[in-house]
């Protein structure tokens, strides 16, 4: 057996499987490996830990609360997974199941300049949810705070990772591409893989759920707001914004 991308997504990967325990899984996005060879520090999307040790290796972050996050997409689960093992969390998540529009990424034409597989992106967010559960997280599925906000009431912190909106009724239109796999064949392949095109979709075509936040807001606890509900991007920055805020690093 021989691992070597896994290992920077999760360093305790052999220790977690010979006792049984969730492993953050690989993605296999070539993250590691593209910047690397472009001259950049060892960095991992899955695990922003990898490079940056010293940063990470302190204690901080909330500690003996009851926290509720609000929407399971790869912050939302990253988060709640990471707080878990200090304080009392419940996740809450509208759909029926986790990983937000994560579960769409794997139909695009390319992920991290790579064309993304299905099964690895099922598997990432499933090692999510097991931490989650070996945390003893709460996982709400089906539930949507802002139709019933008192859910959230009694919450000594609210964490927002509930993702972004596609303006203009864009997010619609580009699932069903997605969902037909019409993105993954000329003439569009080329158009969705140009560089310029899928920067401006992933920032500049998304704004924040304001609605959410100012219902939110009003409720007077402390509100953190993650991922791309606090900016909208790609989910490298996400993850990264979730690790920073779980484990009160500002770096």
């Amino acid at each position: 057996v021989a691992l070597g991308r896994p290992l920077l997504a999760d360093p305790n990967w052999v220790a977690k499987a010979s006792s049984g325990k969730p492993i953050r899984a690989c993605l296999g996005c070539n993250t590691c490996v593209d910047e690397m060879r472009a001259g950049q520090p060892l960095h991992c999307l899955v695990n922003p830990t990898t490079g940056r040790e010293r940063v990470y290796d302190g204690d901080g972050g909330p500690r003996n609360e009851k926290i509720a996050v609000i929407g399971a997409g790869p912050a939302g689960l990253t988060y709640a997974g990471l707080a878990g093992r200090r304080n009392k969390v419940t996740l809450f998540e509208k759909a029926l199941h986790g990983g937000g529009a994560f579960n769409l990424v794997s139909a695009a034409p390319l992920f991290q300049n790579v064309q993304p597989e299905a099964y690895s992106f099922v598997a990432f967010i499933r090692s999510l949810e097991e931490i989650c559960d070996q945390a003893a997280v709460e996982r709400r599925y089906g539930e949507d705070p802002l139709e019933n906000p008192t859910q959230l009431a009694g919450y000594d912190r609210i964490v927002v990772a509930s993702g972004a909106t596609y303006r203009w009724g864009l997010g619609g239109l580009a699932a069903c591409l997605l969902a037909s796999g019409l993105l993954r064949r000329a003439p569009l392949r080329r158009l969705a893989e140009n560089e310029r095109l899928r920067h401006w979709f992933y920032y500049k075509a998304r704004n924040r759920q304001e609605r959410l936040l100012s219902t939110v807001r009003r409720l007077g606890v402390t509100v953190e707001v993650i991922g791309d509900a606090r900016s909208a991007g790609k989910s490298k920055e996400a993850i990264l914004n979730a690790f920073e805020a779980a484990q009160g690093v500002n770096a």
